[in-house]
């Protein structure tokens, strides 16, 4: 279920609309912004060609360059208006390239070095959509304002959160109510009832161990109050309703040793070690009369040796408190601290204030921070004398070094803090649960006043923040500092996430949804497993749906598959495409993401992108039957062109046709639907060219899958069934028809529905009439080189892939080298220069490079010759970069920025990790059948890396499909 509320309709972004509207909050927004001026799998055909020798470089990232719009701020737009007006000299009311350049002339100290004056040329052509090559100053507001309210948007989806409902009840082999949930350090989550039953649960909420505190009085088991995990040493703490403090194992669930005779029932407990040495810990527990206790352990292993001393009580070595504290040997000083008049709710020790937080059900203390020890009292410290120990009232000499006798039961009374040493926090109805975050330093405090208050830690008098929204108290509360949430349940079971930021809700989930009816005890938050757990006698998981690309090993460029990529040679950037709806811009450069803006089809899936003539518009085809023409620098629309349908739109393409341009797109209407872009059109919607309309009808008698344009005026359509329909696109006449006969090698195998489809074509224009000009993906594996002048039969055919089906090409500015991609993620590089240039091809061309991309079909891929790279998207929502002889750049989302001129930095010699995994990617020899025995990814590269060179011949006779070429490879 999603957070974000819909966005109006994309309709209302046009550039008349927004300039008008100062009032605009994202405008006025704009306006007040403050702000200053593993080993590549990469294969060369050639047998003799060696893979490249580990670099001995470390992989670093480069610094982003900050775009101009980002440097704007309120400051600069009165100077900015001002610099404009100076700047138009002819007084149109519009600035052209060279006034616009002078206009930010030393605006942010820049001396108009040629990076510079780049960057400002790059902004004037964003901004300049249309190419008329003039923008005013409503154009220029207008741009400001879209790409701020595109931003907003996208980082409100990165707030978003998405539960799994309803909750997934797990089988708990728990008899009674829940007393604590905590984790330990492998995130494994650690259940406990007031029974004494501990059970432990697998990532996957399997039962994986379950175990029994074996303590019992006179027949009857003890009542547990709470439970902690001392990670560093492999122990259990657990205190009892007897007034004691148990530690067992970790492993074997073992009695250690235990505290008794405690003078107070200790309710909730927290326990603290020191992440720089282990053995300095803290235990801090608060108790039914409003004591907040704290046993600081300075050396915790001899602690524990001192303590097994004891004599032994049901089966563990037990000691009193009073015995414990007053011998130097325990290496353990004892706090005692009255702050509470009713009993403490919880209780946590934060290293980040070096402070215990309490809390209580009394408005007047309801939450206080205080020093754990307290202060120091100057004059006690300089007595040589006989002193008294404050703390633990008990006397002792320093000039023997002997203990006199205690005082008798209760001999350790509760003091008071100074003022110094704690701040009071005063709320209404008191404070049930809190959480700190230590990125943000704030205190989030809940209770039975339904209101979620932030609190600074040194500001008492009043909250920072206040979230109001439940609608019965709050029993639970917690913080996630990854994604800067606060997590809380009611006792009505209604689940709220607020952003700790703008202290909004972002989801509320009710009982109804999660479907968990029963009274909730104890609830916990698993950074780990990114859940929810819920209990009282059963365990319910609440799964947060990842929204971090970055939660898996697996980068995810987008959130669901990668539909298509185009790169815009004006700005020299990436865009991608989702069915989620959402279209991201990228630097190539650096893999940085520059913006993106969502709801591009109104939610409805995307199918397919191409650019203008000029690189500076998008335009987009969706499964909802529209196409829309945007520019892609800010997520404005410019147009929409409908064709009269809802069905679905699965290819386009820009035609630049003389003087004329062409919107051309076709789908499952079977039509060939012909726009015209009118730069100067003051319809915000066109429907296409009624001549095609009628032309176009019942040519095609099967879905038509993509559409190409070739020079001077061809347009080719090519279908489900196979067929491919050449056009006149000036008389809108057929040219040519034709059809790929099923090939022999693969005539015998057995097809299924979908392998005759062609779903791309590429049109070779610097080639001759006398020379194969169309290329063809299909059917099946196959790619067939057509001459469009001479097409009874193709010029030209070749099997490019062992795995059924060719689902991707692209071609180099040169005609000269293919790219081709299959259903199982590889690619493959084919020379075509000299290929099929005379008469009909027999042999294949040479195959330069092969290598695996993706571990799912690739949808798209894109040569880009500036570069030297090739870009690859795939439904594991992932876009990669690699260079053309199959060198691992990088994803597009990934934290490590590259230099794309700059090899040190690139993934290379390492590969994603599934793909070392993936069944396609190993030799037979290294598919394990036996699960049990688990192989390293070290040992999995190693293992790859020896596997490529013997495999080179292998691959050569699966791209030639000869065995003759075996002899000749070795």
């Amino acid at each position: 279920m999603s957070l974000l509320a819909s966005k109006e309709s994309q309709l209302t972004k046009s550039a008349v609309g927004f300039s008008k509207n100062r009032d605009d909050p994202a405008f006025q927004a704009w306006i007040n912004r403050s702000g200053p001026g593993l080993t590549s799998q990469s294969q060369h055909i050639k047998p003799d060609k060696k893979l490249p020798p580990h670099p001995e470089f470390a992989i670093k990232g480069t610094a982003p360059v900050k775009r101009i719009e980002d440097q704007i701020s309120s400051g600069h737009l009165h100077e900015l208006k001002a610099r404009f007006n100076a700047a138009d000299k002819d007084m149109s009311g519009a600035l052209d390239l060279t006034e616009f350049v002078s206009m930010f002339d030393k605006l942010f100290g820049w001396t108009g070095s040629i990076k510079n004056e780049e960057q400002i040329k790059a902004f004037f052509m964003k901004i300049d959509y249309n190419s008329d090559g003039l923008i005013d100053w409503d154009e220029f507001c207008t741009y400001m304002q879209l790409e701020l309210r595109e931003k907003e948007d996208a980082e409100l989806r990165q707030k978003e959160v998405t539960f799994h409902v309803p909750a997934n009840m797990v089988v708990s082999p728990h008899k009674d109510t829940m007393c604590r949930i905590r984790s330990l350090y492998d995130g494994t989550l650690v259940s406990c009832s007031q029974d004494g039953i501990i059970c432990f649960w697998t990532e996957t909420m399997e039962q994986k161990r379950i175990r029994k505190a074996e303590m019992s009085v006179r027949g009857k088991p003890k009542w547990i109050t709470d439970m902690a995990i001392c990670n560093t040493h492999g122990k259990i703490i657990l205190t009892t309703g007897d007034k004691e403090i148990q530690f067992f194992e970790l492993v074997n669930f073992e009695p250690y040793c235990q505290l008794c005779q405690l003078d107070t029932t200790p309710l909730k407990m927290d326990f603290w070690s020191n992440p720089k040495d282990c053995h300095d810990c803290m235990l801090v527990y608060g108790d039914n009369v409003g004591c907040v206790n704290v046993l600081v352990i300075s050396h915790l292993q001899e602690a524990f040796n001192y303590w097994k001393k004891g004599p032994k009580m049901n089966g563990s070595p037990s000691m009193t408190l009073d015995s414990a504290v007053n011998d130097p040997d325990s290496y353990t000083k004892y706090y005692r601290w009255k702050a509470h008049p009713d009993w403490v709710q919880w209780i946590r020790y934060i290293s980040g204030l070096r402070s215990v937080l309490s809390c209580c059900s009394d408005p007047d203390t309801a939450l206080i921070v205080g020093s754990p020890q307290g202060s120091t009292h100057v004059e006690l410290a300089l007595r040589e004398s006989v002193t008294v120990d404050r703390s633990t009232s008990v006397y002792v000499s320093h000039r023997s070094g002997s203990i006199n006798k205690p005082r008798p039961k209760s001999a350790i009374p509760a003091r008071s803090r100074m003022q110094s040493d704690q701040k009071v926090f005063k709320v209404p109805k008191g404070v049930a649960m809190f959480d700190y975050s230590s990125k943000h330093k704030v205190i989030a405090t809940g209770g039975m006043d339904q209101v979620v208050r932030i609190w600074n830690p040194f500001v008492t008098n009043k909250p920072i923040g206040k979230l109001v929204g439940h609608t019965s108290p709050i029993l639970f509360l917690a913080i996630s500092d990854r994604h800067g949430h606060i997590y809380t349940i009611a006792f009505d079971n209604c689940v709220k996430v607020w952003d700790i930021i703008e202290y909004a809700c972002v989801v509320s989930v009710t009982s109804g949804a999660h479907k968990v009816l029963t009274t909730i005890d104890v609830a916990y938050f698993s950074q780990a497993q990114q859940c929810i757990a819920l209990a009282y006698e059963q365990l319910f998981i609440l799964k947060l749906v990842p929204h971090d690309l970055h939660h898996e090993e697996l980068i995810k460029t987008h959130l669901l598959p990668v539909v298509a990529v185009e790169y815009s040679k004006c700005f020299k950037q990436v865009l991608t495409a989702c069915e989620d709806s959402v279209i991201k811009v990228w630097d190539i450069d650096t893999g940085m993401k520059i913006f993106e803006f969502c709801n591009v089809h109104d939610g409805s899936p995307i199918r397919t992108i191409t650019l203008d003539d000029t690189g500076r518009k998008l335009i987009t085809g969706g499964q909802d039957g529209k196409i829309k023409i945007w520019n892609y620098n800010n997520g404005s629309c410019i147009r929409i062109m409908d064709k009269g349908n809802i069905d679905e739109v699965t290819s386009v393409i820009y035609a630049p046709v003389n003087l004329n341009r062409y919107v051309i797109g076709v789908g499952w209407d079977k039509e060939v639907n012909v726009f015209t872009d009118v730069i100067d059109s003051v319809y915000q919607t066109q429907t296409p060219l009624p001549s095609w309309k009628s032309v176009s009808k019942n040519v095609h008698s099967d879905d038509i899958l993509c559409v190409a344009y070739g020079d001077p005026y061809f347009l080719a359509t090519s279908s489900f069934d196979g067929q491919i329909i050449v056009w006149n696109i000036i008389s809108s006449y057929i040219f040519c028809k034709m059809k790929a006969p099923v090939p022999k090698e693969i005539k015998n195998c057995l097809y299924l529905e979908g392998d005759m489809a062609i779903s791309q074509l590429i049109f070779l224009n610097t080639r001759s009439r006398q020379c194969a000009n169309l290329v063809a993906n299909g059917p099946s594996g196959c790619v067939h080189f057509w001459n469009i002048n001479h097409s009874s039969i193709p010029a030209g055919y070749f099997i490019a892939t062992k795995h059924n089906s060719v689902t991707a090409m692209s071609k180099d500015d040169t005609d000269s080298t293919l790219v081709t991609a299959d259903i199982k993620g590889f690619v493959t590089l084919w020379n075509i220069k000299d290929y099929c240039t005379e008469a009909f091809s027999k042999k294949p061309p040479k195959g330069l490079w092969h290598w695996k991309a993706h571990t799912q079909s690739i949808t798209s891929v894109k040569m880009v010759d500036s570069k030297d790279v090739v870009l690859t998207t795939s439904e594991d929502c992932s876009v990669r970069l690699w260079t053309t002889k199959g060198h691992y750049i990088g994803t597009f989302g990934q934290h490590q920025m590259w230099n794309v001129i700059d090899h040190n930095t690139y993934m290379h010699p390492f590969i994603p990790g599934e793909i070392l995994t993936d069944p396609f990617s190993l030799p037979k020899s290294m598919q394990s059948t036996e699960p049990s025995q688990p192989t390293t990814k070290s040992s999995v590269q190693m293992q790859y890396l020896d596997h490529l060179n013997n495999e080179e011949v292998s691959y050569k006779i699966c791209l030639y499909g000869s065995e003759q070429s075996k002899s000749a490879a070795t």
